[in-house]
């Protein structure tokens, strides 16, 4: 064994007659494809501290049930080394190894690498903003608080609350859906102890009610990992436990639906140079935009009746009367500001809201008061809401009413990641209309001339129709 002995970094896609020492890190539990295929995930690690990931197929999942056992040290030879397909790749290396009952595997106690070796780089809860668009997913390590029932969607499929914390001190909703219901969130309700630690590799941020932290195909979950981070935080839980039990359980989305609808094909977006210049009534539009803050100087939050959510210029620092309610109310602080969306055409002023304003840029009401300086945004507050960021949004445009001039106001009604989107096959025939109807210079002239003519920037916000605006929202939320 020892002449043919290597690093998995030396092992090529074809080769035979070799063997790593590994140790297994993560073991995901037996999953289902679209194609009624079973696999199960592995992941291993070599003296040198390179990852490998391993799938277990079909059959095999259950002749190598009792192997490969996490954290456990296997001698694994002539494993089926092949290219994974992007989509499907964890790590940086583009191999896989493929194990089956026909793979050596062989036990080795008596080597014992050093659980310190493995790195993982946890990202705090409290910045799951920042990892919005994370295409490879993020790493983290969370105190479970409690655990909520499941039940069942209106499109069949099961869901479960898991509510969760770590040292950022930012409780937070952790959504699990169907396979990982019946399988990771069982194993969850049964860990016994006070805030049970978990580490989660390769997951996702969810836009709810708030962010919600979610899984992707490749997330792995570890149950009280024998690592000095989870023994930290587990220390901490223990010093807070009295704090914790007090924190409100985080805002989740009652109807379990995504913030947005269901997004439209590529196809059928608009240009900014098409969208309307005067409006009859509400009119709704899907564009896809880089989305920016332009203006430094604007406020960035306002005030609203904690119970009809109509405006109030009232102190936010205790109870007014509320002249709508007719009562005595505790007024509520919400995120509200002004931000250019563009493209290739042109670009457009809109006005963002509260759980819009959070998912997009990756921020809420505390951190802007927090970060406000002399009336102007910090740097960090700065590289968030200036650096420009792609999503698809469905505009809602609307009439000004308290202008005397005819004034088409848009917001950012919702939104989603443009790599959700999928483009339409058309004919020629459409795909000829559309191109051309992408190019209209006298239609973007006309626009600018209109907002040059009638847009201003200077206009206080407070007079707009805000209280309408949240009124609907709330009905329909």
């Amino acid at each position: 064994m020892a002449d043919n002995l290597l690093m998995i970094k030396n092992v090529k896609e074809g080769m035979t007659n070799w063997t790593v020492q590994v140790m297994v890190i993560e073991r995901g539990y037996p999953r289902i494809t679209s194609a009624d295929q079973s696999y199960q995930k592995i992941i291993v690690v070599d003296a040198e501290g390179t990852k490998m990931q391993c799938t277990i197929w079909n059959t095999d999942i259950a002749v190598l049930e009792d192997t490969l056992q996490l954290y456990h040290n296997y001698a694994i030879s002539n494993a089926r080394v092949d290219m994974t397909v992007p989509d499907f790749r964890i790590f940086d290396s583009p191999l896989q190894w493929t194990l089956s009952g026909r793979t050596p595997i062989e036990e080795i106690p008596h080597i014992v690498y050093d659980i310190k070796c493995v790195k993982y780089e946890y990202v705090p809860l409290r910045d799951l903003g920042e990892h919005i668009r994370s295409n490879r997913g993020f790493d983290v390590l969370f105190a479970m608080v409690s655990v909520g029932t499941k039940r069942a969607t209106k499109d069949n499929h099961v869901i479960q609350h898991i509510t969760i914390i770590d040292e950022s001190n930012a409780p937070t909703t952790l959504v699990l859906w169907d396979q990982y219901v019946e399988q990771e969130a069982e194993v969850m309700g049964r860990l016994e102890g006070p805030f049970p630690i978990v580490q989660a590799t390769r997951m996702k941020v969810n836009l709810y009610q708030g962010y919600q932290l979610a899984t992707r195909g490749s997330s792995t979950f570890t149950f009280n990992p024998p690592i000095p981070a989870a023994k930290k935080l587990r220390a901490w839980c223990m010093a807070n436990s009295k704090a914790i039990e007090k924190m409100p359980i985080p805002e989740r989305s009652v109807g379990v639906t995504p913030l947005r609808t269901e997004t439209p094909d590529k196809d059928e977006f608009k240009c900014v140079n098409e969208l309307p210049i005067i409006v009859e009534k509400q009119e709704f539009h899907w564009v896809a935009v880089s989305c920016k803050v332009v203006d430094l100087t604007q406020h960035f939050w306002y005030s609203t009746c904690s119970k009809c959510n109509n405006a109030t210029d009232a102190m936010a620092d205790g109870p007014f009367w509320c002249n709508y309610c007719k009562k005595r109310m505790s007024p509520v602080v919400n995120l509200k500001f002004n931000i250019e969306l563009s493209d290739k055409t042109g670009s457009v002023i809109a006005t963002v809201f509260q759980r819009e304003a959070e998912g997009m840029f990756g921020i809420n009401i505390d951190y802007m008061r927090e970060n406000i300086q002399q009336g102007k945004p910090s740097p960090s507050a700065i590289e968030k809401l200036c650096q420009g960021v792609s999503y698809a949004v469905r505009l809602k445009a609307y009439n000004y009413t308290k202008s005397r001039l005819p004034r088409c106001l848009y917001s950012v009604h919702e939104y989603d990641l443009l790599a959700k989107t999928k483009r339409k096959k058309k004919s020629s025939k459409k795909s000829d209309v559309s191109s051309s109807g992408a190019e209209k210079p006298s239609k973007k002239t006309q626009r600018q001339l209109f907002q040059d003519k009638h847009y201003d920037d200077s206009t206080n916000e407070d007079d707009l129709p805000l209280a309408v605006a949240f009124q609907k929202k709330k009905k329909k939320n």
